[in-house]
């Protein structure tokens, strides 16, 4: 997706702005992922010792609520940045 965006800066930057919001959306949502899946492996080495083990259950479910339903936005937002600017600027900036 990164490299789309870069490509667009060079031959379309009307594409670029016009993804800005969804791509930083996106961006965010995969980097709650990563820190997720960080933390599901840090609960499931502590579960292992037996150390406060419902912080790390709780840890682990809010991990697999996340994945499950608020990851998934991300087709969405892709969708979104590769459909190009053209609706955006179909409007008059008059219309305003």
């Amino acid at each position: 997706m990164t490299s789309w965006i870069v490509n667009q800066s060079l031959t379309n930057p009307q594409n670029v702005a016009a993804a800005a919001s969804d791509y930083l959306h996106l961006f965010a949502l995969v980097a709650l992922a990563r820190m997720w899946s960080e933390m599901v492996e840090v609960s499931l080495a502590a579960l292992v010792k037996a150390r406060e083990e419902s912080f790390y259950r709780t840890k682990i479910a809010t991990a697999r609520f996340y994945m499950r339903y608020l990851l998934p936005r991300s087709s969405s937002l892709i969708k979104a940045i590769m459909s190009s600017c053209r609706l955006m600027i179909e409007i008059d900036a008059e219309a305003f």
